[in-house]
């Protein structure tokens, strides 16, 4: 198959699979908010600055964005196997049982309305004081 066909596949299924980019308003004040982000990041990035605008009537500053943590995903399995002897009787059985758990995560835009400086590196930094003539 030839690249170009395995790129057109590829695109054909992430649409028939739903994979774009989505958006959710985790929380909406007067003056910002915070948005969760899903699917390709590019596409939802696109619908999350389009909707902090919106909602800002233009400017707005994202003042965090990154991964947080949103509760606990966990997987749990089981098997059993049986053995037998020589006449075809159960001899033996074993059970073997195993659970996973993780941290499920999403990726959230903080934003505020408006433009704002950037925060300090270090939240205990005292502005310095400008030099008297």
């Amino acid at each position: 198959m030839k690249h170009g066909s395995v790129l057109l596949v590829a695109c054909g299924a992430m649409i028939l699979g739903g994979c774009v980019g989505t958006i959710r308003m985790v929380k909406k004040t007067q003056t910002g908010g915070v948005i969760a982000i899903a699917g390709l990041r590019e596409d939802a990035m696109k619908k999350a600055t389009a909707a902090m605008a919106q909602h800002c009537g233009g400017a707005y500053t994202v003042v965090e964005e990154g991964e947080i943590v949103v509760g606990t995903s966990t997987q749990s399995g089981e098997s059993t196997n049986y053995g037998s002897n020589k006449t075809g009787t159960q001899a033996s059985t074993s059970s073997r049982s195993s659970s996973t758990t993780r941290d499920a995560t999403e990726y959230r835009i903080t934003y505020v309305c408006g433009t704002q400086a950037p925060p300090s590196a270090d939240p205990t930094a005292v502005a310095p004081t400008p030099p008297t003539s």
